[in-house]
């Protein structure tokens, strides 16, 4: 949904949750910088109305992020209004509007630890702070919510998702190197959810640009990742990675009873709590880049270590 401008010069977005991935993905095509500055060169001014009655989730915030990205690269004021949204001061917690606000500066691309403990992130993914991140999410929510729990998936989670995005968005040929990451547990429902987004090629381009580099035919894009999810297959944009890192994020989850979703171009992936999996197509619209969506609940993750030694010794 678009508002009527107000002048010339600037763009208004309307953002709020999404209930399904085509409504996400047609906000975000629609709103994209090329595609705006394409039929409106005059726009210097974006608003972004934050709207709806509804909790935005993590993957809103990493995508939204992405998109706002390509308006700062591109020099474009970006300024921020409530439009009576019950997320309004969530997204000022998180620092959402400072990394965004103008004026632009250096200083706002940095990483900065929300006010809210539930909350860590937002941070614009990049290859030097990777393990800095990593370790700081971990000591996070280890000291501030699992202390009784293993958190060891976590740091693996995270790096398999890091690397698909320096696969598919940090490619050599990439023009522009967009991605961002956010963590949000939720104490209530007790569950922790991870997002990470990129505004890469996405997963069946990568896919398929190997494959005709091994002289085979391209696959469609369900196919195309359905093969990225295989064990063994590799793309070898990153030879470190072995085909493991998608399959890793599946059976990892999977084990811990969690969910798994991975949006990309023109296709989805998700595995249920139960283990149930499906591929499905997007036919109407391409879903820019590709966003990697865990949710891990509290029940489902492993005891300390610590803890399990002290219980088999209590035992004799």
């Amino acid at each position: 949904m678009q508002l009527p401008a107000t002048a010339q010069d600037e763009h208004h977005i309307y953002f709020q949750a999404f209930n399904t991935s085509p409504e996400l993905a047609d906000f975000l095509l629609n709103n994209r910088w090329e595609k705006v500055h394409g039929l409106r060169p005059e726009v210097r001014r974006v608003l972004v109305v934050v709207g709806g009655s509804m909790t935005v989730k993590p993957h809103h915030v990493t995508t939204l992020a992405c998109l706002l990205e390509e308006y700062r690269l591109a020099g474009v004021a970006i300024r921020f209004e409530s439009g009576n949204a019950v997320v309004y001061q969530y997204l000022e917690a998180i620092h959402l509007f400072a990394r965004f606000a103008e004026p632009i500066t250096a200083a706002k691309q940095e990483f900065t630890q929300p006010n809210e403990a539930t909350s860590f992130g937002l941070w614009s993914v990049e290859l030097e702070g990777m393990n800095d991140f990593v370790r700081s999410a971990y000591q996070h929510f280890k000291g501030h919510f699992f202390q009784d729990k293993s958190l060891d998936f976590l740091t693996i989670y995270l790096g398999e998702m890091f690397n698909n995005v320096f696969d598919h968005a940090f490619a050599a040929t990439a023009t522009e190197r967009i991605a961002f990451a956010m963590l949000q547990y939720y104490p209530t429902s007790q569950r922790l959810l991870i997002a990470v987004s990129d505004f890469g090629m996405g997963i069946p381009q990568t896919v398929n640009r190997y494959l005709q580099s091994q002289q085979q035919e391209p696959v469609t894009a369900p196919e195309a990742l359905g093969k990225a999810l295989e064990l063994r297959f590799t793309a070898q944009s990153r030879p470190h990675n072995q085909g493991r890192g998608l399959d890793t994020l599946r059976t990892g989850v999977r084990e811990l009873n969690g969910t798994f979703t991975i949006q990309t171009t023109r296709a989805i992936y998700h595995i249920s709590r139960d283990g149930t999996e499906f591929i499905h197509k997007f036919s109407d619209v391409a879903f820019p880049g590709t966003t990697l969506a865990a949710r891990i609940y509290y029940d489902g993750m492993r005891p300390e270590e610590n803890e399990l030694l002290e219980d088999e010794t209590a035992l004799f």
